[in-house]
């Protein structure tokens, strides 16, 4: 007879086991390849190696609902079929599901519903597609290109284009080289410590571009932006959201607004040239620049103190007060 202690403990070894499940896979690379996941949701963890070989790896749950499959030179990671039928459209959180890939860096495609996505120095083109989680990528080398609906999103210490549309995410860019195309709807935009052509799009939400260079072009319609230290020119527009920008000495700004507040904030002593214009707004500036007024139309220009004589400050409202200081 078989006591319930002794199925009790039998049991218990048995669910450690299914629990513990992992699938393994070493794939040979000959040259050309790619990587595609397609999986309703999932942790993947993705790290460039030296190895010479591909290692992936299903743990948890995804080794009962994925499978590794390489077809010509696509290494696909995707749901298997009876998985695909059972749970199509639905997404499970409780059963924990975690890939893990590592080896040499190939072109990477991942479609991913809900979860989390996490690149490691990965030095080829990565594509994510993810409706709802996290993106993170640390130390990349190659061209990033990221889609989301809503969550957290972080690019740190990235070499390479960057391009990210957001409808309403956490996005920080700290520590890039390269281009950046950012687009985030409703959510907050964090740029820190960035270098190149850089474009950030808002709507209702935030920006704030921090200690960076090169060329920032900006759109927002209600969105409050920031811009502070920035090395280079300044462009863009703002329909009622507020513009606030802190000058360099060597900065160039260019702002047109509807009916937000553009405040510019001039480096000490930077002989910075003006010209400011509105149709029915209000300029508020140092009480040596004149203000010339034509009607309800008001303008400026002139320079700021100072002998260095660099920097250029241009802004155009049509009822935005422009705060010169």
């Amino acid at each position: 007879m078989v006591s319930w202690a002794s199925l009790f403990v039998v049991t218990m070894s048995f669910f450690a086991i299914s629990a513990g499940a992992a699938v393994s896979s070493e794939i040979p690379l000959k040259g050309g390849e790619k990587i595609l996941i397609s999986v309703p949701d999932a942790v993947i963890n993705v790290q460039a190696t030296s190895a010479k070989t591909l290692s992936v790896r299903l743990l948890e749950a995804a080794a009962d609902d994925f499978n590794v499959q390489t077809a010509g030179s696509v290494i696909r990671v995707e749901a298997n079929d009876k998985s695909s039928k059972e749970n199509l459209g639905k997404v499970s959180p409780a059963r924990k599901k975690v890939i893990e890939i590592s080896g040499p860096s190939l072109p990477l495609e991942i479609h991913l519903f809900e979860g989390q996505v996490n690149l490691t120095r990965w030095g080829k083109e990565a594509l994510v597609h993810l409706q709802k989680g996290r993106i993170t990528s640390r130390e990349g080398l190659a061209s990033l290109n990221l889609h989301s609906q809503s969550g957290e999103i972080q690019v740190l210490d990235h070499q390479g284009r960057v391009a990210v549309d957001s409808y309403k995410a956490s996005l920080t860019v700290r520590n890039l080289t390269g281009d950046a195309d950012l687009e985030n709807f409703a959510g907050e935009t964090l740029v820190d410590k960035a270098r190149g052509f850089l474009s950030v799009t808002q709507g209702p939400g935030s920006s704030k571009v921090l200690s960076s260079g090169g060329t920032l072009q900006f759109e927002t319609t209600k969105g409050v932006t920031n811009i502070q230290a920035f090395q280079g020119r300044v462009e863009g527009q703002t329909q009622e959201g507020p513009v606030n920008v802190t000058m360099t000495t060597d900065s160039e700004v260019n702002v047109r607004s509807q009916n937000g507040r553009v405040t510019v904030q001039t480096p000490a002593n930077s002989g910075a040239a003006l010209n400011i214009a509105t149709v029915e707004g209000e300029i508020q500036s140092p009480s040596y620049l004149p203000v010339v007024r034509e009607g309800s139309q008001k303008s400026l220009r002139g320079r700021m103190k100072g002998e260095a004589g660099k920097g250029s400050v241009m802004v155009r409202t049509q009822s935005g007060v422009v705060v010169i200081r």
